[in-house]
């Protein structure tokens, strides 16, 4: 849960369950009281503060990963993170009784707000505050999908709500917001982990002898490096054996015979197994 004190938010974790509530001894906060009441006059009576030149320099430090902005819902609970970290570290002189702040109360509210917002992402994530752009968001950013096939689901998806903004079932969009989730991903590609040659070889020998009838394909497609579709729609006239060259025509998907990826044709040579 998040436990919102003034313009601070941070995450704690409830140590029992009170349906009554609960109550605190008036004792047990006298104490308490007795400390900060002659710090609540002391700062009373101070309009302003200043910063020491160590804590302008510590200032400078972190008010970069401060004013930093973050998108999304996360970016909405946690903006403005430089103004807040200023008020904090102003609580905290005046908690010293001093007009003056300095490194260590910067350094503690540099601290409570990066707990604040550990907090924050902790439990908002990459939401975007819409349960279905949520689920959107999901389905699309799972690892086994292509940017390409992301694309594909989003295009038509986006279309069809559309359609239902524009007839007034829906207010907004929420495909179309997808897209800021998404952005930071769209530059990232894949960490490549191919077959080692002693790998390869071990696959080949087991499909071999224990699947001979796609071996040849596995041998085509570990020889040649063609796509999958392109393997699948191969024909005898393809191969120029004496060459040791494939002509690629055509492409197998979704059980249709097609033309390659690129609409073009291509040749590939094919690689001696050493």
């Amino acid at each position: 849960m998040v436990l919102r004190i003034g313009f601070c938010g941070g995450g704690v974790r409830r140590s029992k369950l009170l349906p009554r509530g609960g109550m605190c001894a008036e004792q047990a906060l006298k104490p308490l009281g007795e400390t900060l009441a002659p710090t609540i006059l002391h700062a009373r009576t101070v309009a302003q503060t200043w910063r020491t030149q160590a804590a302008e320099t510590r200032w400078e430090e972190i008010y970069a990963a401060l004013a930093e902005g973050q998108p999304r819902l996360l970016g909405a609970i946690t903006a403005r993170a430089e103004a807040q970290g200023l008020r904090l570290s102003c609580l905290y002189a005046l908690l010293d009784k001093t007009d003056t702040v300095d490194v260590s109360h910067l350094d503690a509210a540099y601290a409570l707000w990066r707990y604040c917002d550990a907090s924050s992402r902790y439990i908002f994530g990459t939401t975007l505050g819409d349960p279905l752009t949520n689920a959107i968001c999901r389905i699309t950013k799972r690892d086994t999908l292509t940017p390409s096939s992301v694309r594909q689901i989003l295009a038509p998806l986006r279309k069809m709500l559309n359609h239902a903004v524009e007839d007034g079932l829906m207010s907004s969009n929420p495909a179309a917001r997808v897209s800021r989730v998404l952005a930071p991903l769209r530059g990232a590609s894949r960490e490549e982990c191919p077959l080692t040659r002693k790998e390869l070889a071990l696959f080949l020998t087991t499909m071999q002898h224990e699947a001979p009838v796609y071996y040849p394909l596995f041998l085509c497609l570990a020889r040649v490096g063609m796509r999958l579709g392109e393997a699948l729609a191969l024909q005898w006239g393809d191969i120029d054996w004496p060459g040791r060259f494939v002509e690629v025509r055509r492409n197998y998907t979704l059980g249709k015979i097609t033309s390659p990826k690129n609409g073009k044709g291509r040749r590939v040579e094919s690689c001696r197994s050493n």
